[in-house]
């Protein structure tokens, strides 16, 4: 096999079903198992595509039942430094990239206050549009289409990403193991030639 042979045609012969007799056993083995861990990271694409499209489908019917029964009302910013005053944060675990407010409300005939989180900066005294359940208590904003759309894609580019390093690790993991083999089976016939009679080392 001559290093100007392109590559191809190298690959070609180390074929697992090639008739040269210098191609030993754990070659064969090593060129099988790359060929079903190469046909493996090309179906990581269409199930990342599914996963995709399973998440996006379960984020928005989440959307669309966080919208059910629940309804926008104004409600007056009383604080925008709302850690100063110990009150109930609902959305303590979801993050806007602003401190929640204290803020005042009217909703099911019972006024609430609370510390809610906007998308953008309010000063104490703005009136500003909030996401209220039946019960009138604060509810984090749903979940946008875009937003929903971005998380699916992130689920799905994860999982290919994942996927494909783990058959990495498998590959070189395997060709290590191979190499291995062979080193010592190596070692072993050079042993056995050097003991058969008539071999003289100089």
């Amino acid at each position: 096999m001559s290093r100007k042979d392109p590559v191809v045609i190298r690959w070609w012969r180390l074929r697992p079903w090639s008739p040269n007799p210098l191609m030993r056993g754990s070659d064969r083995i090593e060129t099988v198992a790359v060929i079903f861990i190469v046909a493996a990271m090309m179906l990581l694409v269409p199930i990342a595509g599914a996963i995709g499209t399973v998440s996006y489908a379960q984020l928005t019917e989440r959307s669309h039942q966080a919208i059910t029964g629940a309804q926008q009302v104004p409600a007056l910013v009383v604080d925008n430094d709302a850690g100063a005053m110990s009150v109930r944060d609902p959305v303590s675990e979801t993050s806007t990239g602003l401190a929640p407010v204290l803020a005042r409300w009217e909703a099911a005939g019972t006024e609430h206050t609370g510390r809610v989180r906007l998308e953008t900066r309010a000063e104490a005294g703005e009136t500003v549009l909030i996401w209220v359940d039946e019960d009138g208590n604060y509810r984090p904003a749903p979940r946008t289409g875009t937003e929903n759309a971005i998380a699916a894609l992130g689920t799905a580019l994860a999982f290919l990403v994942l996927g494909t390093a783990g058959c990495a690790l498998v590959l070189f993991g395997l060709h290590w193991v191979m190499n291995r083999h062979r080193i010592v089976r190596w070692q072993q016939e050079w042993q056995q030639v050097r003991r058969s009679p008539g071999w003289h080392i100089g």
